[in-house]
């Protein structure tokens, strides 16, 4: 069967490229005012769309020491980790955006550290002691002088990258403690600054959770699409539907065929209808008069996509960089 080469759908997406809701606006002006408490950043990102994750907005955060984590690792592939740290391993890397209120350029990305990957199923101990002794390492001599002594971190990232479930796992490992920042599988969960969570004893190190911030422009469909897939948009922002027929477009260009075996199909096929038809057979999403329920398909097949279920690879070329 020919396979579409472009994306295109009978589906019209919603209003997605103009989608910052209040509160991340909000928070986005929070985030600039605490930054003067912090000693350090912890920007992270998924792994899957390391280059179309990046929010130019986070240059504020520029001039404090930063570490990259890449989360989702484990749903990206077993190459992606490579190729990030091939490509942030480039001596000369183009200079970042110039943000509108500010006067002074920023720098080359002087002031992140190599980035960190760390798997959303099993926070390891291993990459979570690994980012704190990189904070540690980094910050100002003075920062440790204080009396008393203590850190003060910030963590960000746009929505549904695993922000809470990152400081949780530090609590975990450095303190014993379960989870104290609330985490959920949907986006924007933490829709107000969380501040002074308390995740390592000597020296006593606080953090700051910050929601989720969208960039306050998606410059493309494609673009949308790919951030809705991972699940950093709303899926009812987008369009259930929509965002199936995009999962399915993405798996063929890729040459993941699990879904045809997952799902009953004699074989691959780039028509959502049919695959969404497949898929409400086999779970028996029904509607009142024995109607096939498509959307409860749809939901149903992103959400195996979304758990690893129907092949790992990223959805970015990494290669197009930057990420910092």
């Amino acid at each position: 069967m020919q396979m579409r080469q472009v994306f295109t759908s009978h589906y019209r997406t919603k209003e997605l490229l103009h989608w910052f809701p209040g509160h991340m606006a909000k928070g986005l002006k929070v985030m600039n005012r605490q930054l003067q408490r912090c000693d350090a950043v912890i920007e992270v990102h998924d792994a899957r769309i390391p280059v179309t994750g990046r929010n130019y907005k986070f240059d504020l955060l520029a001039g404090k020491p930063r570490v990259l984590v890449f989360n989702k690792v484990d749903l990206a592939g077993p190459t992606v980790a490579q190729q990030v740290r091939k490509v942030a391993a480039y001596p000369e890397r183009p200079e970042r955006h110039r943000t509108s209120d500010s006067s002074v350029e920023r720098g080359m990305c002087g002031d992140l550290l190599d980035p960190i990957f760390t798997n959303c199923r099993e926070q390891s101990s291993s990459a979570v002691r690994e980012i704190m002794a990189r904070i540690i390492d980094s910050v100002d001599v003075e920062a440790l002088q204080r009396d008393p002594p203590y850190l003060r971190l910030m963590v960000a990232g746009i929505p549904n990258v695993g922000k809470s479930s990152m400081i949780n796992a530090l609590r975990r490992v450095f303190l014993g403690k379960s989870g104290c920042a609330t985490t959920g599988a949907h986006p924007g969960v933490t829709r107000a600054v969380q501040t002074d969570i308390k995740i390592h004893q000597t020296p006593p190190v606080y953090v700051v959770d910050t929601p989720g911030v969208m960039l306050p422009l998606i410059e493309t469909e494609e673009t949308g699409l790919k951030l809705a897939l991972v699940g950093t948009l709303r899926d009812e922002v987008v369009g259930h539907e929509l965002v199936a027929d995009y999962l399915l477009y993405t798996l063929n260009q890729h040459g993941k065929f699990e879904y045809t075996t997952r799902f009953g199909l004699s074989e691959p096929s780039d028509d959502i209808h049919e695959v969404l038809a497949a898929v409400a057979a086999r779970i028996g999403a029904l509607l009142p008069g024995g109607k096939l329920n498509m959307e409860l398909a749809a939901k149903h097949f992103v959400s195996k996509y979304r758990s690893g279920q129907l092949g790992v690879f990223p959805l970015d070329d990494v290669n197009q960089g930057p990420f910092c």
